[in-house]
């Protein structure tokens, strides 16, 4: 019976060399996985330095949570704080001051939602030769419509509730300083004028005896 060769044994007679089976394979796939564990590992690394990156970047700063208006007092509630990435350029507070900023004075509108500006609160910013000068008035002592920090105003006197006349009867003109808010008892509007330091005492006065009407200019 004539023996047919295998196709080992052909490749043989050709003068074909084979490898032992599935070493040439092994052999081929072997640096393709190594490659692969070692590129892996270095976009683990690189992922690991772009996270570390941003939470050391990131920093907790003050937010506008209310609108508020330039003059008004700064109340527990109208600030928060917020976490940020880096913002190179952008002014800013540090958010372990948002505690400090209650009882401040917005120097500017503050827009809801917005991160507070470094100096946006602080003291009121008082004119060179004018003074501020806290003022309580009556019901139908000022006008119904608000009365924004910036308004021309004139302080008028007049005759107290209880017929007292005014010392001084020259109207005095005032720039609202801060928004008139209701008094704790909600009997009055309480609000901060600005006026010449020379009549800063004649206000006083004439506030102090209820001897004063506000007008708004224009």
């Amino acid at each position: 019976m004539q023996h047919t060769p295998t196709a080992q044994q052909r490749d043989a007679e050709l003068g074909i060399e084979v490898p032992a089976s599935g070493s040439g394979l092994r052999s081929r796939r072997r640096p393709v996985w190594v490659a692969a564990g070692v590129l892996c590992l270095v976009l683990g690394a690189l992922g690991g330095v772009g996270l570390y990156g941003q939470a050391t970047a990131s920093q907790t700063v003050v937010q506008v949570l209310r609108p508020v208006s330039r003059g008004e007092v700064i109340e527990p509630g109208d600030l928060g704080v917020v976490t940020i990435g880096s913002a190179p350029g952008v002014s800013v507070v540090p958010g372990d001051r948002v505690a400090d900023l209650v009882g401040s004075t917005a120097r500017r509108d503050l827009t809801e939602r917005s991160l507070l500006p470094d100096g946006a609160v602080g003291d009121p910013d008082v004119a060179d030769g004018q003074v501020h000068v806290g003022l309580k008035l009556a019901p139908g002592r000022l006008p119904l419509a608000d009365l924004p920090p910036g308004t021309e105003v004139i302080l008028v006197p007049v005759v107290g509730p209880n017929g007292t006349e005014p010392s001084h009867n020259a109207a005095v003109p005032a720039v609202v300083a801060t928004t008139a808010i209701a008094s704790a008892d909600g009997t009055a509007m309480v609000l901060d004028v600005s006026v010449p330091r020379e009549q800063a005492e004649l206000v006083a006065r004439l506030a102090a005896t209820d001897n004063l009407s506000l007008i708004r200019v224009g």
